[in-house]
């Protein structure tokens, strides 16, 4: 029997239901709110394992959309705090 008092509910996905971006082979979500949603998991997860004394391997910290045609705009999650694309997003273009 589990010492947390906490029941474990099964995941509403397994992981061979989820759609895979055929170029990234990253979990594919379709729209922003899913991928937050996965987001806050992984944070639940994290301080879950932190809580039990166990290790994770769940890194994630932000959302982004996938720039690949075949993923047709789907999101993925990051464990890289930020990114800033070749070019500059931020950056000021000069007139």
């Amino acid at each position: 029997m589990s010492t947390s008092s906490w029941p474990r509910r099964r995941p509403r996905h397994s992981r061979r239901s989820l759609a895979v971006c055929p170029v990234t082979g990253k979990v594919r979500f379709r729209d922003r709110n899913t991928a937050k949603q996965a987001l806050k998991l992984a944070a639940f997860a994290r301080s879950r394992a932190e809580i039990d004394g166990l290790a994770t391997r769940r890194r994630e910290v932000r959302v982004y959309q996938c720039l690949e045609e075949a993923c047709h705009k789907g999101f993925h999650l990051s464990s890289q705090p930020g990114y800033t694309p070749p070019g500059g997003a931020g950056m000021a273009v000069a007139a």
